[in-house]
């Protein structure tokens, strides 16, 4: 199976111990025991789960070898179903699949998001962010998408920690030029930090790529991605 790269990491920063894979659409399997998770779909969203799967098992394999061809079941609540001890994410947009996993000494929380680079639609935006936040945007030189895109990184972080839903309202993002951004959560809980979520975001020519995460014990800074 040949892996497709899309481009190198070196403009968005990863955390320390985050394994990221990203590909351009592949022709892959669905693994037997994930074949439920879209045994009704249409032969486009098969397409679509196999190959984002085949991605997140090769981030899996830089964490531990023997996992690089491992299943991916999906849970009941639609998010993957890590090896115990992972956390990670999957996320896929026209042309560009990806995925993010870490060990949970390293990141107790890990969601990510990529998103063509176009503008939201009129239609969204007012959903989706506030007047500050779109001025935030403006300034930081990123379109509407990168908040869009930035709060569904964190969503995905946050869901499976806490369980309980957030809308696009109950996180407020303020992005900043050199592609980092800060999101407060109006909502509390014990298993997330107040504002403790960290934010990346990049853009290219084609492709938005954001990845919200909360360090674990043993992580002391973060790095540049391989």
């Amino acid at each position: 199976m040949n892996i497709i790269p899309i481009m190198s990491l070196t403009h968005l920063p990863l955390p320390e111990g985050v394994s990221w894979e990203e590909t351009a659409p592949i022709r892959a399997a669905v693994h037997p025991t994930e074949a439920p998770a879209v045994a009704r779909a249409v032969p486009s969203r098969r397409a679509e789960f196999a190959s984002a799967r085949a991605c997140a098992r090769k981030a899996l394999r830089r964490l531990r070898t023997e996992w690089g061809s491992i299943e991916i079941p999906r849970r009941d609540d639609g998010a993957p179903d890590w090896p115990d001890g992972v956390v990670g994410a999957i996320s896929h947009c026209d042309g560009l699949h990806a995925a993010a996993v870490a060990f949970t000494e390293t990141t107790v929380a890990l969601g990510l998001d990529v998103e063509p680079a176009l503008a939201l639609p009129t239609s969204v935006t007012g959903l989706v962010l506030n007047d500050a936040e779109r001025r935030s945007l403006l300034a930081a030189g990123a379109i509407d998408t990168v908040g869009f895109s930035l709060k569904e990184a964190l969503f995905k972080a946050w869901w499976p920690r806490t369980g309980v839903w957030l809308d696009f309202t109950d996180a407020e993002v303020e992005a900043f030029p050199d592609g980092t951004a800060h999101m407060r959560v109006r909502r509390s809980h014990p298993h997330w930090p107040h504002d403790g979520a960290r934010l990346r975001w990049h853009v290219d020519h084609r492709h938005i790529r954001t990845i919200a995460w909360l360090p674990g014990t043993m992580t002391s800074h973060w790095t540049s991605g391989p």
